[in-house]
């Protein structure tokens, strides 16, 4: 009864429940206001609905939950309230460090296939040291939403990492990063990529949000195009996992939106993945560079011969003494016959 319904119980008689359920559908009132609080902590708070009427008997909710809009009607669990209220907030907080994006690729059976990729470099998350038991703990959650047009949760998913072990591992632990790494679907249409996350003992956060788009499915397509920070060899028994940055028996690792440094790359990488229309010919790939806008140079890219599923995947090698530090752009652009495609992707290079 605390939700506002009636519970019709203790008889197979379903008359007498349906009767009720009519007949309150067919009176009732609708009432709203405005809480004095307008903080998204996630607490339960009581309401009580008061009328003026003598001998008048009022049904409705007992309280509620104090969840951030962008929860999207979608079930919130209680670790990811922090995370929620961070990307409800005007500007974005980055107290931890937290980098990712969200890249397109083919079809799929219900939209186009794309990954959410987050990471976090340990070195930013606070270690609790137990000194007398000579072990850490930490705990970190890590969310990642993807909002429409409208601003409607589409997709939502969340998870949170315990970590534990001897103390004497902590500082080798803060060189590693941790990854994640999701597929979803989605149609055509333009979206927002919005990801958090909070240490869970300093309940400090950090956020990111990024707008993409979804084309409609056409002519040739291609995939977004990722800057690549290196390749490693798939293990022979992971060889049957999808994996759209797979290339034969390698994985590109893609750059997440972090500088270049010279000093430790002797070169960058490009990569994307081409779907030709069907009886349409061969298609040719170009790669131009831009910096502040004006165009530096621009070259045909070679791709490989098509997969047993008709991909084929451009992977370029670009000298780092060719580009003095700076932002650029790299643009990719596909033609075949009539159709086209592009995309493009950031670059920043530091010495």
């Amino acid at each position: 009864e605390s939700t506002g319904a009636v519970l019709v119980g203790g008889s197979n008689d379903l008359r007498k429940g349906t009767d009720k359920v009519l007949a309150d559908a067919a009176a009732y009132y609708d009432v709203a206001y405005a809480p004095s609080s307008d903080a998204y902590d996630g607490a339960y708070r009581k309401v009580e609905v008061k009328v003026s009427r003598p001998g008048a008997k009022v049904q409705s909710r007992a309280g509620y939950f104090a969840l951030p809009p962008s929860a999207g009607g979608q079930t919130v669990l209680a670790y990811e309230i922090p995370m929620l209220t961070a990307l409800d907030a005007p500007s974005l907080p980055r107290d931890v460090e937290v980098h990712g994006g969200i890249f397109r690729f083919g079809e799929g059976g219900s939209g186009r296939e794309l990954r959410m990729l987050l990471e976090v470099p340990m070195s930013g998350l606070e270690f609790a040291i137990d000194e007398k038991a000579k072990t850490y703990d930490l705990r970190f959650g890590l969310m990642a939403l993807v909002k429409d047009q409208k601003g409607e949760v589409v997709q939502k998913i969340s998870q949170v990492y315990p970590f534990a072990g001897p103390s004497d591992k902590v500082e080798a632990m803060k060189r590693g990063k941790v990854g994640f790494n999701r597929s979803v679907q989605l149609a055509p249409g333009r979206y927002t990529f919005e990801a958090a996350v909070q240490d869970r003992g300093t309940r400090k956060v950090g956020a990111l949000r990024a707008p993409f788009e979804v084309p409609a499915a056409g002519g040739v397509r291609l995939s977004s195009v990722s800057v690549v920070r290196g390749v490693e060899p798939v293990p022979e028994n992971r060889l049957n996992v999808e994996d759209p940055f797979r290339i034969q028996k390698a994985r590109v690792i893609p750059n997440l939106d972090t500088p270049i440094a010279k000093a430790a790359n002797p070169s960058f990488y490009l990569f994307a993945a081409v779907w030709p229309a069907k009886d349409a010919g061969t298609p040719e790939a170009f790669v131009e560079f831009l910096r502040d806008g004006k165009k530096l140079g621009e070259g045909k890219a070679d791709l490989l011969p098509p997969d047993d599923k008709g991909r084929m995947v451009y992977l370029g090698e670009y000298p780092l003494a060719s580009f003095p530090a700076g932002t650029y752009e790299a643009r990719v652009r596909v033609a075949q016959v009539a159709s086209t495609a592009e995309d493009k992707a950031t670059i920043t290079i530091v010495p």
